[in-house]
């Protein structure tokens, strides 16, 4: 039988296209950009809300407020609970750091699978001021204790390299109490932080200008964390306008670099752009920009993220 010249010249065509044409890999995924994109201002102001009394929270086997975290206030302890249950369900395991007979820090470990002795902290003070019945604390800093909770939430999906401590300090209004005893004793063992992210007043910006200040030290450490947070601001087009300043210290941040360790500190605009209702009782959430906020919180997340080294395929059974 003869076949047709144009049905065999056809058919040439097809199975040389099936052969030069394979179908594309996919292209690598990029973990730290999955985490940015899964950073919710939803979740972070659902955790401001709880932590500054304008909803009730579960604390325990009861629906309570948390009018106050003052350290002489019981909201202190509630909320210090509430950190506590909110790691649980992320599946970290809770440390209790009782520094002193009022002091209580709480802080959750993920250990990393190839360096488990090597880790980054990413850290925020969950006390406020003023004393009273009636301290928010929202922007200061109830934004800050969020968004590490957020952190904690999305990053404790993954396998990665190093460890990371998510860190809440207590009595930091009262001159950085809770992470001085946690620096102090972090200096005799033999696990080395690389590295500290502190994140304190991260949620106001009246101007809308997207300025955000990065407290660096002059140590080096403290150096290349600040250049990491300046290229991930560029690489994930976060959209902010990062600045440093030096040693500007008033923070917890500083209770690492005197103790030795590489610190860096996000905070909103200092100076001409400052929140006047800080350590007062109209330090609310209504007053934050939440754009700003979230910005900020996937700048930090995102930071973290590329240091730690996540491994790509973790998390796909729990999203």
């Amino acid at each position: 039988m003869r076949i047709a010249r144009t049905s065999l010249v056809t058919a040439v065509v097809l199975l040389q296209g099936c052969q030069h044409n394979p179908v594309d890999p996919e292209p690598a995924r990029d973990p730290v950009q999955f985490v940015l994109e899964d950073t919710s201002i939803d979740s972070l102001t659902l955790s401001v809300q709880a932590l500054s009394g304008e909803i009730m929270v579960m604390v325990g086997d009861s629906l309570q407020f948390i009018p106050s975290r003052h350290k002489d206030h019981p909201g202190n302890d509630l909320a210090a609970e509430y950190i506590g249950q909110k790691l649980r369900q992320f599946g970290l395991q809770v440390q209790d750091f009782r520094f002193s007979a009022t002091g209580r820090s709480v802080y959750a470990v993920q250990t990393g699978e190839r360096f488990p002795n090597q880790s980054y902290i990413i850290c925020a003070h969950f006390d406020c001021y003023p004393p009273g019945d009636r301290a928010p604390g929202a922007d200061d800093n109830a934004s800050g204790t969020a968004a590490v909770l957020e952190a904690a939430r999305l990053l404790s999906k993954y396998e990665t390299d190093f460890s990371i401590i998510y860190a809440f300090w207590d009595e930091e209004e009262q001159g950085l109490h809770g992470s001085r005893a946690f620096a102090e004793q972090a200096q005799d063992s033999a696990n080395a932080i690389l590295g500290v992210i502190n994140l304190d007043m991260i949620g106001w910006d009246s101007n809308d200008d997207g300025t955000i200040l990065v407290d660096v030290h002059e140590m080096q450490d403290s150096a290349e964390l600040a250049n990491s947070v300046m290229a991930v601001n560029e690489r994930y087009k976060i959209g902010l306008s990062p600045q440093t300043m030096k040693s500007f210290g008033r923070s917890d941040h500083a209770a690492f670099w005197s103790n030795g360790f590489g610190a860096i500190m996000l905070i909103e605009h200092s100076g001409h752009d400052w929140n006047n209702n800080y350590h007062t009782p109209d330090d609310r959430l209504e007053f934050l920009n939440l754009n700003f906020y979230h910005k900020a919180a996937r700048l930090a997340i995102g930071t973290l993220a590329s240091l730690v080294t996540l491994d790509p395929a973790t998390p796909l059974a729990a999203l």
